[in-house]
């Protein structure tokens, strides 16, 4: 079994790469480390704490402290895989020396991928209870000839089986087809090209900073907020948006700052799918 490092050596360790990654000193990283923790704002360490950071300034700080946040999930999610797998019996010494050497969260997801547990779909749980041809013949009109939905859903009925009345086996039927076509390629596709070039990302201040706003307007965190200024109410499509914005707007909404989304045409997508998935008529 292997000695996870504790929390003091994971950082020394973290520290020590920040240093050699910014070609800068040990003590100017623990130093500004310190200070961040302590509540201090990037603009107020790079502008009255230069005796302590020997002058770094604000892009090397927040580098410093968007580097060690990083890299500090990273160690402690590998640890947390590490005990997964060993817990399903699946831990070999060539996979856990995989995981411990993988330096960003997309390779240890790449690793971890094969041994993740899956949590059950709604629609894996109505299949499993028999309510796929129930939901086949709503999705493709078959048998429904002067019968109603209810009339049909009543014979899957069965409350041994969970199926306690009509409306939980369309409920059911419901989340079956909701999942076929979110994995249809067609209907992914048609999103891809006739609705992402129309999309928008959309900007807000979140409710809990919002809430902080109200409560401390000259805490740490309102203070340090106030970068993301522009996108308390902002709103850009997806192609015409450059990089630099998208990474600010995601990495405002993991601060807590702002509540970001992807804003679809959901109507004009709904209806789409819609005509795409009826089956012709009869003429």
């Amino acid at each position: 079994m292997a000695v996870f490092p504790n929390s003091d050596e994971i950082k020394l360790e973290i520290i020590n790469s920040i240093a050699f990654d910014l070609k800068i000193t040990i003590n100017q990283v623990e130093n500004t480390l310190v200070l961040l923790e302590e509540g201090n704002t990037v603009p107020f360490i790079a502008r009255y704490r230069k005796e302590m950071t020997n002058s770094l300034d604000e892009v090397q700080i927040r580098s410093i402290d968007q580097i060690y946040k990083e890299k500090n999930l990273l160690e402690h999610e590998k640890q947390r895989i590490i005990e997964n797998i060993r817990s399903q019996g699946k831990l070999t010494e060539g996979l856990e020396k995989s995981i411990d050497s993988a330096e960003s969260m997309g390779e240890l997801n790449e690793i971890y991928k094969p041994y993740k547990q899956k949590k059950k779909t709604r629609g894996q749980i109505a299949r499993e209870f028999g309510l796929e041809p129930l939901a086949d013949k709503i999705q493709y009109q078959k048998g429904l000839e002067g019968y109603t939905l209810e009339s049909i859903a009543k014979d899957f009925v069965n409350v041994e089986n969970k199926l306690e009345s009509i409306e939980t086996c369309l409920s059911g039927a419901r989340d079956i087809i909701a999942e076929d076509l979110s994995l249809s390629i067609e209907i992914r596709d048609l999103i891809k090209e006739k609705f992402y070039p129309i999309a928008s990302f959309k900007t807000q201040q979140s409710i809990l900073y919002q809430l902080e706003v109200e409560e401390d307007p000259n805490s740490p965190k309102v203070i340090e907020g106030k970068k993301y200024e522009q996108y308390f109410a902002y709103e850009e499509n997806v192609l015409l948006t450059p990089p630099h914005r998208l990474l600010a707007m995601i990495r405002g909404d993991r601060e807590g700052i702002l509540s970001f989304k992807i804003n679809f045409p959901d109507s004009m997508i709904i209806s789409n799918i819609v005509e795409m998935i009826s089956p012709p008529q009869e003429i």
